[in-house]
């Protein structure tokens, strides 16, 4: 597996975390590094013009990320949504695969999102991960 370049990185709490994208010869895969270690990884189905955003959900009680791909025609940015505030993701392209732009969140294992939300570049709504992360949530 080829790394292709990282989609974003940082710090929560007292921990490093790296995003990256990696190619095989049939797929693009998303990696998470927690202090260098591989701690997630997914090669699932792109987001397309169906499924204008894809995401896994990751974690521990320490350290959680949200991190997926966007169908880049479609989709400007993407926000992760708190009771309180909100966060918007850098979206990282890459040359190799040019319909998609990629994005990561990491985020304390006790802070709980409520919604991922899609937005065209007129700011209008086309996709929402809600009921996906409340669904990951009552799980645990």
């Amino acid at each position: 597996m080829k790394t292709l370049g990282d989609i974003t990185n940082g710090i929560e709490g007292t921990s490093t975390w790296r995003a990256s994208l990696a190619q095989t010869p049939t797929k693009f895969c998303m990696q998470i590094r927690l202090d260098g270690n591989l701690t997630s990884q997914s090669c699932g189905s792109p987001a397309n013009p169906g499924l204008p955003i894809n995401f896994d959900i990751d974690g521990s009680q320490k350290t959680n990320f949200i991190y997926g791909d966007a169908y880049a025609p479609m989709v400007q940015s993407v926000t992760l949504v708190y009771a309180d505030h909100q966060v918007n993701a850098d979206l990282k392209k890459f040359p190799e695969d040019p319909d998609h732009t990629y994005y990561a969140f990491a985020y304390a294992g006790n802070a709980h999102p409520r919604d991922l939300l899609a937005m065209d570049r007129e700011g209008h709504l086309v996709a929402s991960g809600h009921d996906k992360i409340v669904n990951a949530y009552e799980a645990k």
